[in-house]
């Protein structure tokens, strides 16, 4: 059976090269050669990319290492440059390995004391202590607006808050326009966070405290230190803690006067966690394709995408356990794959140099963006803008008639976000190429901070955005796969996401031969 699948899997790169050959090289009004890209190429990438093999490509893991070290040799091949660390294809991101150990951790209220497991989860960070106890509503501090906060000396306090529970139109980013429970507790020198959670014994509950006893990764924190010990309870802690309010504080909606932030005098809390830690390895994947102008070159446009998906789960009764993310974003990633071959086997260059980026851990926090800009292979300012790909192998048309593929784009038409908020040239350059080239509908609809869907900042983009780059996003919608384990190849439109691959590629070529760029 493993044996037959590698085949095909094999079979089907082998397709990809000689569909490469068979196709005309087609050329947008600009030169970029988006004859390149065809459905036969995409479908073979991503039958790779997506296969059972790769594991759901989480972050880290076997699967996703195995597809960087894939789409770095197809780069390598292909004679696109390394733009990672020392000479390679890979920006190293360490992360720090942490898992619970149940035995060792326990969390006392009063007389009451509750092990690991149905009751109380722990986050894998050691640490023991005792302190009063601080209930402090939903325990967001909202910049120049709500603070529970107000007034209470934290230190050495044991802060309680509700899960879940920010006020309406919650916006901004943490840290910066808003203050969570364990924000506000790193900094105040609070002993520990117990969040009161509404779905204590769910699978998504029993999901969580897996993934804590097994290992969970996050990238590696110079500043250990600022970590605290965090719980989260259930009913019966809440009761504990609460008494009689606890059964209004985990309603759905819980009384205001039960909201209300209070030291809890006469309450107590003792608790411990004991975690193990180990380092572990991940990596975003950086080719360039350079320029053709001396001086033009050493500025660049970038295009990005997502390789990373969700993992593998534990099923019970047998079913799917893997998670293959064809769409998200097995879609943007086979899609860069099949602009640098097209870039790289037509024969010309633009003046600019092109790089591709494939980030890992955008389904973990954005990790892979979050550290590129951060710790950047290229400088940022010499990046003229960074075209953003995540989830567009769906359309409407394709998908079955359901309700939650509703608002799936139609065939011909693509969401895009962002170009006309931050660089109104940006979105000129776009929406011209786009009237030259496939003359696709860009659906402005969710093109609003405001949106409550916040798909603005929900992909990698936001970090360029934020170190001040001209970004613009592209994405066919939520559907009914998505974070299912049915997001598979068999779900995808081929058509619809070469039409809008075209596209997207004809406009990051457009803004590495123009002579000028203006910033935003």
């Amino acid at each position: 059976m493993l044996r037959t699948r590698t085949f095909s899997v094999a079979a089907s790169l082998l397709l990809a090269v000689t569909s490469f050959a068979q196709a005309g090289m087609e050329r947008a009004p600009n030169g970029a050669p988006i004859g390149g890209i065809t459905q036969n190429q995409l479908r073979a990438y991503l039958k790779f990319v997506a296969d059972d093999l790769m594991e759901g490509r989480d972050t880290p893991s076997r699967g996703l290492d195995v597809t960087a070290l894939f789409i770095a040799s197809l780069c390598e091949r292909w004679g696109l440059e390394p733009g990672g660390d020392n000479g390679t294809y890979f920006q190293k991101i360490q992360l720090d390995a942490r898992s619970v150990n149940p035995e060792g951790t326990i969390l006392s209220i009063g007389e009451n004391e509750f092990d690991f497991g149905d009751e109380m989860i722990a986050e894998p960070t050691s640490g023991s202590g005792e302190g009063e106890l601080v209930f402090v509503g939903n325990g967001i501090k909202v910049k120049d607006g709500e603070d529970p906060y107000a007034g209470m000396d934290l230190k050495g306090k044991i802060i309680v808050a509700l899960s879940g529970a920010g006020p309406r139109g919650l916006q901004g980013r943490a840290g910066t326009d808003y203050w969570t429970a364990t924000d506000m507790a790193r900094q105040s020198e609070a002993l520990a966070v117990i969040y009161l959670d509404r779905n204590a014994g769910s699978q998504f509950w029993n999901r969580r405290a897996q993934q804590y006893q097994n290992g969970r990764a996050t990238p590696a924190n110079p500043d250990a230190s600022a970590s605290v010990p965090v719980f989260y309870a259930g009913a019966n802690v809440a009761g504990a803690i609460l008494g009689e309010a606890a059964n209004n504080v985990m309603t759905q909606t819980p009384a205001e006067d039960a909201m209300k932030s209070r030291t809890l005098t006469s309450m107590k809390a003792k608790f411990r966690v004991e975690a193990n830690s180990n380092t572990q390895v991940t990596q975003n994947v950086i080719a360039i394709f350079p320029g053709s102008d001396p001086v033009l070159k050493n500025e660049y446009v970038m295009t990005g995408a997502h390789y990373d998906h969700v993992g593998m789960r534990v099923t019970t009764d047998g079913s799917d356990g893997i998670w293959n993310g064809a769409d998200d974003d097995g879609s943007g990633t086979v899609t860069l794959l099949a602009m640098a071959e097209a870039a790289s086997r037509s024969g010309v260059r633009p003046r600019r140099s092109i790089a591709f980026i494939w980030h890992c851990g955008e389904e973990k926090g954005l990790w892979g963006s979050q550290y590129f800009t951060q710790h950047p292979t290229i400088p940022l300012d010499r990046v003229k803008a960074m075209l953003n790909i995540d989830m567009i192998g769906r359309s409407k048309e394709g998908s079955p008639d359901n309700p939650r593929n509703a608002d799936l784009s139609p065939r011909g038409s693509i969401y895009m976000i962002g170009p006309k908020a931050f660089s109104p040239e940006l979105d000129t350059l776009i929406r011209r190429v786009n009237d030259q080239t496939m003359r696709l509908n860009l659906d402005p609809r969710y093109d609003d901070r405001n949106d409550p869907n916040r798909f603005w900042q929900r992909s990698d983009h936001v970090h360029y955005a934020n170190a001040g780059i001209p970004i613009a996003f592209f994405f066919s919608g939520v559907h009914e796969d998505y974070h299912q384990a049915s997001d598979e190849v068999s779900r995808i439109d081929f058509g619809q996401m070469e039409m809008v691959a075209r596209m997207i590629f004809a406009s990051i070529w457009e803004v590495a031969v123009k002579d000028t760029l203006h910033s935003p």
